[in-house]
């Protein structure tokens, strides 16, 4: 599968690393710059026996960057003798699948061994954390590890090594960062959802629905609900998280589509959408029920190929003088940004500690914001439109003076009068007329006085009404012939129009003529 081209921040630890074995002490926090090596496991079937007898190469100053791979990574460590107040080595990611340090004791050819990670039970880890984190017992002068790792997803972070005291520091300092990221998210959240709640406009639910995603992945991403919601059923872990990447990628989608005013369902647009909607179910599907990322790297692709196509034709509507826009361009951008740094990461193109805890909520903060602030500045144009118009109404409609919302008001009522008989839809006359359907709809009804569904239904009515006087045709053909899907609706239009039932009409219509 072909990887993007465009990567936006590569970095690349590429310095040489000695043979020596490696001593944490003396640091707070460090990474083994010697005495580490690795080995694919292509099979992923070999065991420690086996996996001793290797041939290793030199790791990067203790950076793993093998990114989306479906091999297991041995990693063969030598430490020199630990720390009078003990090691702790972190393996950061806490959706790895299954990882397992064996402490090996040369001098008796044993060793023993610690399972952890979303295949087994979060009582099987000897440090109840949310990482995955190993407690470095006190040993001979030089002690030899092996680490087996096992991802569904990727491999790719940085083997660390704390004192007690500075993981314990660290710790505080990680939970305050996540409560204060979810807090905000909550809030927008709710800022977001009484907007829906007051005028009643989608894209403010899909921000609502994006940014309690946002706040949810982030518990996920960071094993909170590992430690807390579900310590004996781990496999939720992985399977969360990418759920909820999913279910963030698809939620962008539409909301973007609603954002744009994208409303025909066959337009190009529309096609990509839906299609990338589908690629993106299909991978969960994959995931959730066959355990197999297949469609990982393509999903990625063509959602990003997606998000492309969108700051694109984002960009040419701002350029033609939706200013609007101009916030959900800048958001895009922020989102392309993160997404790049994010497949990089990945992908094992880069490496950066903590840029999953710092850069990417960053930019998923200032995305939403973006969002929020775009959409208030989009409803208050629209607001001031809709008074504009409503004020010029009031004065005299042959005397208003034209302008593009009315002439496209009055385009669309054309539109209808020679269409009524098909089936028009308030999200086709909007998208015909390159307007938001909310902001149609409300122009429409300053306009005619009347809801769109009951100015087509009128038109309707009145045709039929003739034919009840004209002809002696069953009732429920002229209901279809005039655009009615049933004789409910048709019934139910017409006694709202003409005050009597359509076979009372013609029955008073049959006796007036005698």
């Amino acid at each position: 599968m072909l990887k993007p081209l465009i990567v936006l921040i590569i970095i690349v630890f590429s310095l040489p690393c000695a043979a020596e074995p490696f001593s944490p002490c003396g640091s707070d926090k460090s990474y083994p710059d010697r005495g580490v090596g690795f080995y694919i496991d292509k099979t992923a079937s070999i065991k420690i026996e086996e996996a001793r007898k290797q041939v290793y190469l030199p790791l990067k100053c203790g950076f793993l960057k093998f990114g989306h791979t479906p091999h297991v990574v041995w990693i063969r460590m030598e430490i020199l003798k630990n720390c009078p107040d003990g090691v702790l080595l972190e393996v950061p990611k806490p959706i790895i699948e299954s990882v397992s340090l064996y402490r090996i004791d040369k001098g008796r050819l044993a060793y023993e061994r610690n399972d952890v990670g979303d295949a087994h039970p979060f009582s099987n880890r000897e440090v109840d954390h949310r990482r995955i984190i190993f407690n470095l017992a006190d040993g001979p002068y030089v002690m030899e590890y092996f680490l087996r790792i096992e991802a569904e997803t990727y491999i790719n972070f940085p083997l660390i090594f704390w004192s007690k005291k500075a993981f314990e520091h660290d710790e505080i300092i990680q939970l305050a960062l996540i409560w204060i990221y979810v807090g905000l998210m909550s809030i927008l959240a709710l800022y977001n959802i009484l907007s829906y709640i007051t005028i009643r406009d989608r894209e403010h639910l899909f921000i609502f629905f994006l940014t309690a995603g946002y706040a949810l992945q982030m518990i996920a991403w960071q094993g909170i609900g590992l430690q807390l919601i579900w310590p004996e059923t781990t496999g939720w872990t992985h399977i969360l998280h990418t759920t909820m990447a999913s279910y963030l990628g698809i939620i962008l989608l539409y909301l973007s589509k609603y954002y744009l005013d994208i409303r025909k369902f066959f337009s190009p647009l529309s096609v990509l959408f839906n299609f990338t909607a589908a690629v993106v179910v299909l991978n969960v599907a994959a995931v959730f029920f066959f355990s197999s990322t297949l469609l990982y790297d393509f999903m990625h692709v063509v959602t990003f190929t997606t998000a492309v196509v969108i700051t694109v034709y984002s960009l040419i509507k701002a350029l033609n003088g939706a200013r609007h826009l101009w916030y959900f361009l800048t958001s895009i951008f922020v989102f392309l940004a993160g997404y790049s740094i994010y497949l990089s990461y990945v992908w094992g193109m880069i490496n950066v500690p903590l840029i999953e805890q710092t850069l990417i909520p960053l930019m998923s903060i200032i995305q939403v914001v973006l969002l929020s602030y775009g959409l208030t500045s989009k409803l208050g144009v629209m607001i001031r439109d809709i008074e504009r118009f409503s004020r010029k109404q009031k004065l005299s409609r042959s005397d208003a003076l034209a302008s593009p919302a009315e002439e496209k008001i009055k385009k669309a009522i054309e539109y209808i009068n020679s269409n009524y008989r098909s089936e028009i839809s308030r999200e086709g006359l909007a998208a015909e007329c390159d307007m938001n359907t909310d902001y149609f709809s409300r122009l429409f009804k300053i306009y005619t006085g009347k809801k769109i569904s009951d100015y087509i239904n009128e038109l309707r009515v009145i045709e039929a009404a003739g034919m009840l006087r004209e002809s002696g045709e069953n009732i429920l053909n002229i209901a279809y012939n005039v655009g009615f899907e049933n004789l409910r609706t048709f019934n139910r239009a017409f006694l709202k129009v003409m005050n009597v039932t359509p076979s009372d009409y013609r029955t008073a219509k049959s006796a007036d003529s005698i």
